[in-house]
């Protein structure tokens, strides 16, 4: 077959992991045999690329060629455009997992330029005609709260008569007969009558 007769393609390139080898798409569009819509379909070519110059996103134009191996009948003829794609694709990127309770992230530091600009708005020592307020001249604040140790009277009280109140729930009442101490009437008439 001449070299002219040769097909040729022009397709994206979205591989390029193996050495000189580069996966090529080919877009084309044909009618379905039945319903007669125009379907896009896609095919991939596995391509020669001696030196390794193509990457990811470039088009270029591929031309039939003898078989190179098992799967590769096609080499790179020319590279049309080249696509300028960031190394690390969105898929790639690992986020860690952020928990729920976990601390703020702390502030950045401050630039010098912050600093000053903060250091300029800010006085050094106060004006002289304002004296600083003592301790002393605070009012002092009353606590409304009681020390631990003093306890009301009826709340000791009732701690005390607490264990008593329990014994007297323990002991068993009068009135009321207990079921094991007394013997059910029906099971002593079935006994008292002799058997024939």
């Amino acid at each position: 077959m001449s070299y002219e007769r040769r097909k040729v393609r022009v397709g994206k390139v979205v591989s390029d992991k193996m050495d000189k080898t580069v996966v090529v798409v080919v877009g084309w569009r044909r009618p379905h045999r039945v319903y007669q819509k125009p379907v896009r379909r896609e095919t991939r070519f596995m391509a020669h690329d001696p030196q390794n110059l193509c990457k990811i996103g470039d088009t270029v134009r591929i031309r039939e060629c003898r078989p190179i191996s098992k799967t590769k009948r096609w080499r790179i003829e020319e590279i049309l455009q080249r696509e300028d794609i960031a190394e690390i694709q969105p898929g790639d990127i690992i986020t860690p997992a952020v928990a729920e309770d976990a601390a703020p992230a702390p502030d950045p530091q401050p630039t010098t330029a912050a600093i000053d600009a903060k250091v300029a708005v800010e006085p050094e020592d106060p004006p002289a005609d304002v004296a600083p307020i003592a301790d002393a001249e605070q009012p002092e604040v009353q606590s409304t709260t009681q020390p631990e140790n003093q306890t009301d009277a009826p709340e000791a009280e009732v701690q005390d008569n607490a264990p008593e109140a329990e014994v007297q729930a323990d002991a068993p009442n009068a009135d009321v007969p207990d079921a094991e101490t007394q013997p059910d009437a029906q099971s002593d008439t079935q006994q008292e009558e002799p058997r024939q």
